[in-house]
């Protein structure tokens, strides 16, 4: 009795601190909005969302959504007379305040699940008469604002259950993998006492002790007719199963990280958004990924590289655009959890051979080069004139004639041709065209005569945009990734519109780059490609195969493929259009099925386009009848001449002599090649004796070791180097960090 007129009293003098709290409650409404905010999300443009974002990990629920058994939990656990009190529990507060002041300890415990509640919203978590005051009042301010689900439902969204989970929903997910529904009366009671002190009696930190509270919970439950004895019974003898992959983080991906991860530097990089803060929620990112397709590509990439393994293989990129620049399918690496470098946006790679067509159209359009004209396929000397070095680069297939046309060389990589293409128009211009027509960014391209043979370093997705001004005769398509950004009222914040760059290169250069790699394709190195109809590209494969590259087109569908290790290093006959050929037809088949004009022939990844039960060894695909090159024009029939007896030209690729004092790639063994000669019908014409062309003055170069890695100068410590030529003031200068300490260079 002593209890409840103690109580009595306290709550007349509380009279006015309920007026003055309802004042604190203007900001109500607001704060019920961002509990019910939904956290910020990145869709693809088929509705999957790829990742999720809010200050708190929160999930909002309605109360109609809870189970009953939780709801019930939680009553039990915190204030089982909840329906029956008007925010303050007298029974609870006059028991505990009759034992602070006996034994003289500061205000504590008798909270309702309302007083609970106006302590997470308004007050702080200090432990003090006037704090408690200010619970007090502000708990029968809410009770007369809202109903008792209301609160209820607000509670169960806003408390704090430990380890990063905001809201019982989210503490399902995180500590049990498991959703509101599928919880049993075990796990409820488990969840429901992790709020009394969520950061130590959590079920990660401490299961027993989370057990032993559970059972607390259970008795009471039983106690008060919420469990049956045998439902008690049964949630006594349960043993939780807790959720294995747990994270603390308030961000989930839940697909396509590395696409994930550019759009969120695209967002974080992007003026007009710097107003935008996904953190705080309600933000919708919708993107143009097809994420059925991203799902082929991620398999192809995993397939292709463990089919190859055993050679050396790491890792594998992709990347699918389409005619508007719309990044359809973005693979930066294998596994996302082994390295998150995104190989297509973040890595500078050596395109080797796949950077040939910019070559070959930045000649034909200065005029150094003719559509028809035949160049020697011989040996090709050249001497640095600064440093007086010599440049040797050699062939990787044996061309069976001592010329061959723009076409023969383009389709059999002809290294030596491409040396006396760049030596005609010079390396100034390439590098001008290369980054003022094509697109290219990079600072890593230089003007020396083994560009020529792609030795320089740029990204995937920078190939993808200049292969793109071949696709659309002369336009050139930007790639992005957002359609737009849509705020937590849903109104647009930005819209994205495809940036298309008009007659960036001249339209007729690009119709006959195209029929070149065309025959790329339909003979050359990148037969197996030939799968997918209408298929444009070129292969590109590096010194000891550090880099393989498959590039091309095909109905309005651009797709960049690469394969090598994230951290350069040799690999044992690793060629573009014989590995990484295979992720680009797998990819392109599903894309040509879903998007082209019709159904493109069933493609197997892995080594072969056979059918796993009838693959042959790697050697013998260019016996496949699919493979078979198609005969040459006469044009190319009269620049073949049989010099040997064997008069073949094998489909292998063409490994790129970056270096002078590198050595070639040898030649891929044992290949089953495709003649070229068609039958004589009269006696060939003997092609015609060039004479050998002037070289164009080179600017002053300068040869300096690099770390392979990171492109700074190397130091004692760099586990791979290469030497590389630069045009002298643009040399690197500072010394690699990253595999030990030195002095910057001078």
């Amino acid at each position: 009795m002593l209890g409840l007129l103690g109580a009595t009293v306290f709550l007349g003098i509380m009279y006015n601190e309920v007026r003055m709290a309802g004042e604190k409650l203007g900001s109500l409404a607001d704060i019920i909005d961002k509990i019910q905010t939904e956290p910020s999300r990145v869709v693809t443009s088929d509705g999957k969302v790829i990742y999720q974002v809010s200050d708190e990990y929160r999930k909002p629920v309605r109360l109609s959504e809870v189970p009953k058994v939780v709801q019930q939990a939680v009553l039990a656990a915190e204030d089982k007379r909840f329906y029956e009190h008007q925010g303050v529990d007298l029974w609870a507060l006059g028991r505990t305040l009759r034992e602070n002041v006996r034994e003289g300890r500061k205000a504590q415990g008798g909270s309702t699940l309302t007083m609970q509640l106006a302590k997470r919203l308004f007050t702080n978590s200090g432990k003090s008469y006037q704090r408690k005051m200010d619970d007090i009042a502000l708990a029968m301010a809410l009770e007369q604002r809202l109903t008792k689900d209301q609160i209820l439902e607000l509670y169960l969204n806003q408390v704090y259950f430990g380890e990063g989970a905001t809201g019982i929903k989210a503490a399902a997910e995180i500590y049990l993998s498991k959703s509101l529904s599928q919880l049993t009366a075990s796990d409820a009671a488990l969840l429901s006492r992790c709020v009394r002190r969520p950061s130590h009696e959590n079920p990660f930190k401490n299961l027993k002790r989370s057990i032993e509270n559970r059972n607390i919970v259970l008795a009471t439950m039983r106690d008060e007719g919420m469990l049956s004895l045998p439902e008690y019974q049964r949630a006594l003898s349960e043993k939780p199963r807790l959720n294995k992959s747990r994270t603390t983080s308030t961000a989930r991906r839940q697909g396509a990280p590395y696409f994930v991860d550019y759009i969120l530097d695209q967002v974080a990089k992007d003026p007009a958004l710097a107003d935008v803060d996904l953190e705080s929620g309600g933000y919708t990112v919708e993107t143009t990924l097809d994420y059925s397709l991203q799902l082929v590509a991620e398999k192809s990439v995993r397939d292709v590289v463990n089919a190859n393994r055993n050679r050396g293989i790491g890792t594998g990129a992709f990347l699918l655009t389409d005619s508007e620049g719309k990044i359809l399918v973005m693979v930066g690496g294998k596994d996302f959890q082994t390295s998150q470098v995104n190989i297509v946006t973040q890595a500078f790679r050596q395109p080797g051979s796949a950077f040939k067509p910019i070559l070959y159209a930045s000649a034909l359009r200065a005029g150094a080069v003719s559509q028809n004209e035949y160049f020697s396929t011989g040996p090709y000397h050249y001497v640095d004139p600064t440093t007086q070095e010599p440049w040797d680069p050699k062939n990787s297939v044996r061309f069976s004639s001592s010329s061959a046309s723009l076409r023969s060389a383009l389709a059999f990589s002809i290294n030596t041709v491409a040396a006396r293409i760049i030596e005609k128009v010079g390396p100034q211009q390439v590098v001008l065209d290369a980054k003022s027509s094509f697109g290219f960014t990079s600072p890593r391209i230089s003007a020396v005569p083994s560009l020529s043979l792609g030795a320089c370093d740029v990204r995937p997705i920078e190939m993808a945009e200049a292969y793109s001004v071949f696709m659309l005769r002369g336009d050139r398509a930007t790639p992005f990734g957002i359609k737009r950004i849509l705020g937590p009222d849903g109104s647009v914040v930005k819209s994205f519109s495809p940036n298309i760059v008009r007659g960036v290169f001249d339209t007729g250069v690009c119709e006959i780059i195209d029929g070149f790699m065309r025959a790329v394709v339909t003979e050359g190195t990148g037969a197996k490609a030939n799968v997918i109809p209408e298929a444009r590209g070129k292969t590109g494969t590096t010194n000891d195969g550090r880099d393989a590259w498959f590039c091309g087109y095909a109905k309005g569908m651009v797709g960049i493929g690469w394969v090598g290790n994230v951290i350069p290093k040799p690999t044992r006959e690793v060629y573009g259009g014989q590995v990484t050929v295979n992720i680009w037809t797998a990819v392109m088949k599903a894309a040509y099925a879903k998007y082209g004009e019709s159904k493109a022939p069933e493609v197997y990844v892995g080594t072969s386009n056979a059918k796993p039960e009838e693959q042959k060894p790697a050697e013998d695909v260019a016996n496949n009848e699919e493979m078979k090159p198609a005969p040459l024009p006469d044009r190319d029939a009269e620049a073949v001449r049989n010099a040997d007896s064997a008069g073949d030209i094998p489909i292998a690729e063409d490994p790129v002599i970056a270096q002078p004092d590198e050595q070639p790639i040898q030649e891929e063994p044992k290949q089953d090649p495709p003649r070229l000669d068609p039958p004589k019908v009269e006696p060939p014409r003997r092609p015609r004796t060039e004479p050998r062309p002037r070289r164009q003055p080179v600017s002053e170069q300068v040869s300096v070791e690099v770390c392979a890695e990171t492109g700074d100068r190397a130091s004692i410590y760099c586990p791979e180097t290469v030497v590389r030529t630069f045009q002298k003031g643009q040399e690197p200068r500072r010394r690699c960090q990253v595999h030990g300490t030195g002095e910057a260079a001078h």
